[in-house]
């Protein structure tokens, strides 16, 4: 697991102004209100343990000069060709260590690497405050990139900042002449820590996107909903969930319904009676690329090459992340867990997981008995699968073979979207022949081989149905194959 209070930042250049940041997990987490916020007690350390720059057979070692500029607990870097002063693009492949844990980040060109152990800087909790600024390229320490922090807070106006780069720069010495430079900015805006890139031909802008986005993060997390269906959002992600009651149903299909399962499959349907003992809440989405790069920092076309498959839908922040294994998906899971605990958003007796077989179900089917939490037949104009395969003598439909933005169909009872079709869905089951009963139920008894629920865009419509099941190995990757979040209260011990 993720050692807390360490902060991993990545982002990409937008093709406007904004980019993205990931935290695993952040290192400035969000307190309570106060007159001022600060945390003096030095964070856990890294060392860099490895730092190579260029293709994947063959690179330029960086491992010097990254642990000369990391002394002070800091590596700013973006990555870029001038590193070897090289005119071919390459990747950075980092390699740290904290603690006891080793993790290999991958930074691909116009990237930024932000890694930061120093104690947290004094901010208000309310309006923007500039915590570091750098502009240029290569290596922060280095003569091609500069401080720029004190230009910048002299452009902060009713807590905003919109100043062209060129114009925050301008009288400055310029550190990398005709060579592509940015901007690179951590900033605290009403409590939450976040890093930005800036290109030098557009603009530095800073603001609160949403009203009262910040008052929100910080509010307290509800514990158990109330009604079947109810929503919270308060989460770094802003991801949306719905809750799911406890309650009890019949998990399978029926022995009358058509396509399921043959006594000879390795994943049988026979009907079992559930007891769920403890409400959960389930992402009302798919888990989308921006969550995932935002969490995982890595792409989907970096995905696509561990997957070693040129398929996938297309690139789009909304659109569900794939060719993820049962590993990564964990992975993911804990990550987020790990942040939001740190961040005070999540209390120690919560976890974001997968969801369990049985959840998977009872969330999909919303109270419903039939095939499909819409009826007993599926067309493709009620989820996005092989329309030219419906289920149960429905009508054909578009046969699009790739995956969609998420909400693009209509939800079940309880709000969820896309439980039927677009992308195939992990649990946390192992494969066993047979379904689960009882109470809670959780095979964790096998080798490697994982369930998968809800079908995909590829499939015709008998594998989106409620009671269909998928599996694979706990490293298979695949287009159309990605996850959904649950969020869980752990069992006392």
């Amino acid at each position: 697991m993720r050692v807390s209070r360490f902060s991993f930042l990545l982002a990409t250049l937008s093709g406007v102004v904004v980019a993205l940041s990931i935290h695993v997990p952040a290192a400035a987490q969000l307190p309570p209100v106060a007159d001022s916020i600060t945390n003096e007690k030095p964070l856990p350390e890294f060392q860099i343990l490895s730092a190579v720059y260029g293709s994947p057979v063959g690179g330029t070692d960086l491992t010097p000069r990254f642990e000369r500029a990391a002394k002070g607990g800091l590596l700013v870097v973006f990555v870029e060709p001038v590193l070897i002063d090289d005119r071919k693009q390459g990747e950075l492949v980092l390699r740290v260590k904290i603690g006891n844990i080793k993790k290999d980040l991958r930074y691909t060109h116009r990237k930024y690497v932000f890694l930061d152990s120093r104690p947290a800087a004094k901010y208000p909790p309310k309006g923007l405050t500039v915590l570091d600024a750098f502009y240029g390229t290569g290596v922060w320490g280095e003569d091609k990139m500069i401080d720029v922090k004190k230009e910048l807070q002299q452009h902060i106006h009713k807590d905003q900042i919109s100043v062209p780069v060129q114009d925050l720069v301008r009288g400055l010495p310029d550190p990398a002449r005709g060579q592509s430079k940015v901007v690179i900015v951590r900033y605290a805006l009403d409590g939450l820590v976040q890093t930005a890139m800036f290109e030098e031909h557009l603009q530095v802008a800073i603001r609160q996107t949403s009203q009262g986005a910040a008052k929100a993060m910080a509010a307290k997390f509800p514990g158990d909903g109330h009604e079947p269906g109810e929503e919270w959002n308060q989460n770094s992600l802003s991801l949306t969930f719905c809750w799911c009651p406890p309650g009890r149903f019949r998990m399978g299909s029926k022995t009358s319904e058509p396509d399921r399962a043959n006594k000879f499959s390795l994943a049988q349907e026979d009907q079992v009676n559930v007891i769920l003992t403890h409400g959960f809440w389930m992402s009302r989405y798919e888990t989308t690329q921006a969550a995932w790069e935002h969490i995982m920092h890595t792409t989907l076309d970096e995905q696509r090459v561990k997957a070693l498959s040129a398929e996938s839908g297309g690139i789009d922040p909304d659109i569900p992340m794939t060719c993820v294994n049962y590993d990564e998906a964990v992975d993911f899971c804990e990550t987020l867990t790990t942040l939001e605990r740190d961040a005070g958003r999540l209390p120690k007796d919560w976890a974001y997981r997968l969801p369990t077989e049985a959840q998977w179900e009872y969330a999909c089917r919303a109270g419903t008995t039939t095939a499909t939490a819409f009826g007993d037949s599926l067309s493709s104009d009620q989820a996005n699968f092989n329309g030219e395969k419906p289920y149960n003598k429905a009508k054909p439909g578009p046969k699009l073979f790739t995956e969609r933005k998420v909400g693009s169909y209509k939800p079940n009872a309880w709000g969820i979207y896309d439980m039927h079709g677009n992308v195939d869905e992990w649990c946390q089951d192992m494969l066993s022949k047979t379904l689960t009963a009882g109470p809670d139920p959780l095979n964790q008894k096998g080798k490697s081989t994982y369930i998968s629920r809800g079908g995909s865009c590829y499939e015709g419509g008998k594998s989106c149905r409620s009671a269909s099941r998928g599996y694979g190995e706990h490293d298979y990757r695949s287009p159309g194959l990605g996850f959904r979040l649950s969020l869980v209260r752990l069992p006392k011990k």
